[in-house]
């Protein structure tokens, strides 16, 4: 699960009943006991799981509406901090602990929450007492050696209710040790394994043949040393010092009324709205209702032809746009964005969504979605650029071929920056072609040994580095080899490793590779003396002795 969305939660993940009912299969009680939740929630889970078997029940919890809600369920409740709380140790025979998920925010660790909890709560259960512990299996390895040092019998369980499944939940049993055995961590290279291999993890299930028994225990005492923090909330407000520190503090509202001077339109409009200045309350009677703008990045994404055949430019533009949130008194709630319609005409469409007792008005706008259309086979292999505003992604073959680009922003020395542009002119390319193309370069360098990148009279080439040969030329000399390595390394006067270096990237870009060889079979003398009209055909020695070998054969 991420942060913001565990955040977002307040790290509360209650059990779910379902849940709660196959660890209730689990627990046989021989008697009366005492059973407590540091982290309650609203107690149903508590109460579930210790249902028809005489429990005691105690709770902490520090949220106001949830304790409220355990005090209804009959649970004698501790509205505060689990930490601020004092227990006294093995006096609990049932501990069930489903701690926050989360890091803690401190001057000196920041632990996971679930391994905090645990060393503060776990010397509350008594000698043979019972641990249900419900944690995110991503958890179990910072817990792990407390488990195994302070817990006989731990057994692994996958919890499989889909919100369990979807925040990767397990619960974890155990019975307290004897004081003697206490301290040496037995089992704990299993929880390890078991913590990396989760899918090997059985699931909990009603018809389990494993129980835990819970030995008896009097009723227990908690005792709470934090501040009364609702107390203490309520009565700032009505105090002198509060009312003193609001004059100077605090801003008082102003309430701003009467007509522009001239009319606004769309972009004054806008500003008002990014700026907050038309949330507040509206309207009278059933009306009455609170506004809310926000502002939404879209990005739209559209086709281009390109300047040859076949060649489709992606362009993909961000802009801005607003949201209106109306909450009603009634609980009605209605909604103006901008979506997207399958349709290709645009068109204005309104509809009301009702879920819940809640409606929603969507205002829908269409937008031309990219068509794709069959390329042909013979397409030219084309480089692929990006920048910061544009991506050109390029046709091959007889399939639409999209790839995605990613913007990195990076800063430059100004005299960087400069060096960066005079290359680029004159290449003929834009800084952000060239940026990339060097990226690029410097990527198959670190990745291939022995490749350099130069230019030459053909562009930028693969070359192999102290020398003067391209990649594909030594390629050649493979081929006309046989592709014998060794034969290759003795005629070129190489270690084998240098050659080696220059068959490895032919074979990671073949197509540049086969390319360039392609293009050095089509220059024949002809083409060349066409381009040079002062060339002239010299035989070789050897070439001579053949040629008259073979007419005096004849």
């Amino acid at each position: 699960m991420s942060r913001p969305f565990a955040r977002l939660k307040l790290g509360y993940y209650p059990l779910p009943t379902e849940e709660a009912h196959n660890i209730h299969s689990l627990l046989v009680a021989s008697g009366p006991y005492c059973a407590i939740d540091p982290c309650a929630g609203d107690g149903t889970a508590l109460v579930e799981i210790t249902r028809d078997t005489g429990a005691h029940l105690a709770a902490i919890e520090i949220d106001t509406d949830r304790a409220a809600g355990c005090i209804q369920r009959g649970i004698t409740t501790i509205h505060g901090s689990a930490f601020e709380c004092k227990v006294q140790s093995e006096s609990c025979s049932l501990l069930y602990l489903n701690p926050p998920y989360d890091t803690e925010l401190g001057p000196h660790h920041n632990r996971r929450m679930e391994l905090v909890f645990l060393e503060h709560c776990y010397r509350w259960v008594k000698t043979d007492g019972v641990l249900v512990f419900v944690i995110p299996v991503a958890a179990l390895n910072s817990c792990a050696r407390l488990l195994a040092s302070q817990f006989d019998r731990v057994k692994l369980f996958r919890l499989e209710h889909p919100e369990c499944v979807r925040f990767h939940q397990i619960v974890v049993f155990g019975t307290r040790k004897k004081s003697h055995g206490r301290g040496e961590p037995r089992g704990i290279d299993a929880l390890l394994r078991a913590g990396y291999r989760p899918s090997l993890i059985p699931a909990l299930k009603p018809d389990l043949a494993e129980r835990y028994f819970i030995p008896a225990s009097p009723p227990i005492t908690i005792h709470y040393s934090g501040l009364p923090l609702d107390q203490i909330e309520d009565g700032i407000e009505r105090s002198v010092a509060m009312q003193n520190a609001c004059g100077v503090l605090v801003r008082k509202q102003q309430r701003m009324s009467g007509r522009p001077v001239t009319p606004l339109h769309k972009g004054h409009v806008g500003l008002l709205a990014c700026s907050g200045m038309l949330n507040g309350f509206f309207g009278e009677g059933d009306d009455r209702h609170i506004a809310h703008w926000r502002a939404v990045k879209h990005v739209d994404e559209f086709n281009e032809e390109g300047e040859e055949i076949g060649e489709t430019i992606v362009r993909r533009r961000e802009r801005f746009s607003h949201e209106l949130t109306l909450a009603f008194e009634n609980g009605r709630i209605l909604e103006l964005k901008e979506t997207k319609n399958e349709d290709q005409k645009p068109k204005f469409a309104g509809r009301s969504i009702r879920s819940g007792g809640y409606g929603a008005l969507i205002l829908r706008s269409a937008r031309l979605a990219p068509t794709f259309r069959q390329i042909p086979t013979h397409l030219a292999k084309r480089e692929v650029c990006y920048n910061s505003y544009t991506s050109y992604n390029t046709c091959r073959g007889d399939f639409m071929g999209t790839t995605r680009s990613v913007v990195i922003s990076m800063r430059l020395p100004a005299e960087s920056g400069s060096r960066l542009k005079r290359m680029a002119t004159r290449h003929g390319w834009t800084p952000s072609d060239a940026s990339a193309r060097l990226v690029e370069e410097g990527l198959r360098r670190s990745e291939f040994a022995f490749i350099d990148f130069r230019d030459s009279a053909a562009g930028r080439q693969a070359y192999v580095q102290g020398s003067t040969l391209a990649v594909w030329e030594v390629l050649l000399l493979v081929r006309s080899y046989k592709e014998d390595v060794a034969a290759v390394a003795k005629h070129l006067q190489w270690p084998q490793a240098k050659v080696q270096g220059a068959i490895n990237y032919a074979e990671a870009f073949p197509e540049e590779i086969e390319e360039a060889l392609s293009e050095n079979a089509a220059t024949d003398f002809n083409a060349l003396k066409r381009m040079l009209p002062q060339a002239r055909k010299h035989d070789s020695r050897r070439v001579r002795k053949s040629r008259d070998a073979q007419a005096s054969a004849r």
